[in-house]
């Protein structure tokens, strides 16, 4: 088995430990939904804001470069215009925030209690996925806002996959200088 074998399944190893715990320990702080939007469809998620002064924050993704996407959170909008949003009939809302960013961070304060949506619209002419990651929270002082786990569990995953990868490589060099010592010791025996 090469070196680069091994790293790429030491790899695969570390990423099925690592995943699952990741799921365990971090699915309260954030919860990404990935899904297909159709050519030119728009998907909305309604997230209801008891409190006054909150916000939504988090994270998009999508993998076609910018201007294929528009992310939005609009609102306040009163509860049974959600249900015109599944006819896509949905009417026009005020926007709090508006991206065409391949991928962005998404930061909303929403001024009123009320329902508010994150809409996400598709600007190409063919189906692609999407990564949507939002939490709502208040902006009083003392609250403790959750973390963006997606985005900091694989950062921290990049760093111990480098540090794999570092390892690997010092341990086939020295399984080469090992062998090439081995082989110049027989050869020297042969003399």
């Amino acid at each position: 088995m090469s070196p680069r074998s091994r790293c790429f399944s030491l790899l695969l190893l570390l990423f099925s430990f690592f995943f699952p715990l990741k799921i365990l320990f971090f699915a309260h702080s954030a919860a990404a939904i990935m899904f297909d939007l159709p050519p030119q469809a728009r998907e909305c998620f309604f997230v209801k804001c008891s409190d006054q002064e909150s916000e939504i924050t988090g994270s998009y993704q999508s993998f076609f470069g910018d201007g294929s996407i528009r992310v939005s959170v609009e609102g306040p909008v009163p509860s049974h215009r959600a249900a015109a949003a599944a006819a896509a009939a949905l009417p026009p809302m005020t926007p709090l925030f508006s991206s065409v960013e391949e991928t962005a961070q998404l930061h909303a304060k929403l001024p009123l209690r009320g329902e508010y949506a994150v809409c996400v619209r598709s600007l190409l002419s063919f189906e692609q996925t999407v990564t949507i990651d939002f939490h709502l929270q208040t902006q009083e002082k003392n609250s403790h806002p959750n973390q963006l786990a997606l985005e900091d569990e694989a950062l921290k995953l990049k760093g111990l996959m480098n540090e794999v990868l570092q390892k690997v490589a010092a341990a086939a060099a020295a399984a080469a200088a090992a062998a090439a010592a081995a082989a110049a010791a027989a050869t020297a025996a042969e003399v």
